[in-house]
């Protein structure tokens, strides 16, 4: 957790979001979006807020897996091998997970009422061969109460007010998660390669 997310959103709603912002790259749609892949991501760069592209996870020469999240409470002791890490922010229409019922589970879409989710994480450059690309990771915490029942981590979510500190270093000013919404959804989405609307489909009794 989070391993798949939604970035389904305007590039003027975006940039209201974070109170301005420079596009390096397209706002393209994307409503199932997932490890390895490439996602919009935020950094600040000379007084301003660059939005581009990442790739969404490292796999470092100590690990097995691909690693697409961090603790914040281990990231924000800024030591070991979080220290070098730079600040970035993933804007997100929502993020998806999967409750369990009886041996299966149903997917959830968990989403604001329209408004950018912004999801504190980190970033550096990854060497690829001869190459270098920039890669990130999202920022999790525990649990709020509103989110156990799926969950024991979820996003850390920034409130609009508090993108230019965390950009900057400071601490993360967080939004009221308990007024998001938590919608039960298709199956279509369990499938990382199905794309479009139809991953925010109502459950219709479908499960994985």
């Amino acid at each position: 957790m989070c391993g798949r997310i939604s970035q389904v959103m305007g590039e003027a709603g975006l940039d209201d979001a974070l109170g301005g912002a420079v596009f390096t790259a397209a706002v393209e749609e994307r409503y199932n979006l997932g490890p390895a892949q490439d996602m919009l991501c935020v950094v600040g760069h000379r007084q301003e807020r660059r939005v581009g592209r990442m790739r969404w996870g490292i796999k470092p020469e100590w690990s097995s897996r691909l690693i697409i999240n961090a603790q914040w409470e281990k990231a924000s002791q800024r030591s070991g091998y979080w220290a070098s890490w730079r600040r970035a922010i993933v804007p997100a229409s929502g993020f998806y997970e999967w409750r369990r019922d009886g041996s299966r589970r149903r997917a959830h879409h968990i989403h604001g009422e329209g408004s950018p989710l912004l999801m504190a994480a980190l970033w550096r450059w990854d060497s690829v061969g001869e190459a270098r690309e920039a890669v990130t990771v999202v920022l999790t915490m525990g649990a709020e109460p509103w989110m156990a029942a799926l969950h024991h981590r979820q996003p850390v979510m920034l409130h609009t007010s508090g993108v230019e500190g965390w950009l900057e270093g400071g601490e993360p000013v967080r939004i009221r998660g308990e007024t998001l919404k938590m919608d039960a959804v298709s199956a279509h989405v369990n499938k990382i390669a199905n794309e479009g609307p139809d991953c925010w489909r109502p459950a219709s009794g479908d499960l994985c």
